[in-house]
């Protein structure tokens, strides 16, 4: 998943001015996920392959794709979309109350004071599960991406006193209709991807490789709220030198990534495969993800690019900071639903050594979080 930088694009930057150990603390590792989002941080913040305004003006955007279409026709769409930019929106089924729901036990959580949160979810990185505030420093910039998130994962035992008390229906809620709706959706896009992506597996290992609630189960539903800030904040944090994001660019985790937004909020931002004629030589560039009426976007994640061999690309993506007042004054949110393998699951490529998820998601959770 070797990412070619355009000539523009290799421009060396003035190094920035901070303490680069939380940024470098795993040097150890060895994936080529990890090493493409530090080599973006050695380019700088505000410029190379991390920098540049996303535009759509040459109608590249990101594709739509109707599930309800028949199956070897979503089976093109969506290979042709994961090939092309990497992202995509579907239509999807999932009932709209759900994710509105959703969202409304998001807000009421995330209504409370930081320690409220803190006292109620702790955090545990090992498990993926909890509430944390600004805690993952992205490889990719060196600094805290500001949001504060709550990692739900439906893995037995990781959630036991990490449940909030307010709301006292996300639990429930969470547990019996956001999550099987977007487990089913994910392993239906999965199956479609696994037939041209990954031939060298038994139809069905992908789904089988994937459980709900299991001692080894791995996937994570995460609510997001990028808080609001003042104009002065933002202006300061985008000082060359000190370049905050909302989020860093960074790619996925997981096989795959589902990424519920509200409209009227957008940020989420992606840079095209530079493998397409659409992500190729000058026309390389960032895309805006913009919320959808009726639609989820979608992302490969790393796991399922390594498990391709690569014929399956995890793009880069980053949430962008406010542009203006107005969206200085409101909070952004948004869910996510990661699908991964779990832990105890050997991923088998073509090309490389045997590893399993389990160490695969360590790896990438000790480079992302301080």
């Amino acid at each position: 998943m070797t990412i070619k930088l355009d000539e523009t694009e290799k421009q060396p930057a003035a190094a920035p001015d901070i303490c680069l150990t939380n940024v470098y603390r795993a040097h150890s590792d060895d994936l080529v996920e990890t090493a493409d989002e530090r080599r973006l941080f050695s380019v700088g913040g505000t410029t190379g392959i991390g920098a540049g305004v996303a535009s759509d003006e040459d109608g590249d955007g990101v594709p739509i794709i109707d599930l309800a279409q028949p199956a070897e026709v979503v089976e093109e769409e969506l290979w042709k979309a994961a090939n092309d930019v990497g992202f995509f929106n579907v239509n999807h089924g999932i009932p709209q109350e759900v994710i509105d729901g959703m969202f409304e036990q998001s807000i009421t959580f995330f209504d409370q004071t930081v320690s409220e949160k803190k006292e109620q979810c702790p955090f545990d990185r090992a498990l993926n599960s909890g509430y944390e505030f600004k805690e993952q420093i992205r490889p990719s910039s060196g600094r805290p991406d500001q949001k504060e998130s709550y990692h739900i994962s439906p893995r037995a035992g990781a959630m036991d006193d990490r449940w909030p008390t307010k709301p006292t229906t996300l639990r429930g809620f969470a547990e019996t209709a956001m999550i099987p709706e977007a487990h089913q959706l994910s392993m239906r896009i999965l199956s479609s991807l696994e037939r041209r992506g990954c031939t060298h597996l038994e139809p069905g290992t992908l789904e089988q490789a994937i459980t709900l609630w299991g001692e080894h189960s791995r996937s994570c539903l995460r609510i997001l709220r990028y808080p609001p800030m003042t104009v002065e904040e933002n202006e300061e944090m985008q000082v060359p030198g000190n370049v905050h994001w909302r989020a860093a660019p960074h790619t996925d985790f997981s096989c795959l990534s589902l990424l519920f937004q509200r409209e009227g909020e957008e940020g989420l931002e992606c840079r095209a495969n530079p493998r397409s004629a659409v992500g190729s030589g000058d026309k390389a560039k960032w895309l805006p993800v913009n919320p959808v009426k009726g639609g989820i976007s979608v992302n490969i994640g790393d796991m399922l690019s390594h498990w391709s061999d690569g014929e399956l690309f995890a793009n880069l993506h980053r949430v962008r900071m406010p542009r203006d007042a107005s969206e200085c004054a409101k909070s952004r949110y948004s869910i996510g639903y990661f699908t991964q393998a779990d832990d105890s699951h050997v991923i088998v490529t073509k090309n490389g050594d045997p590893i399993t998820a389990g160490d695969y998601i360590k790896m990438r959770l000790k480079a992302n979080f301080k």
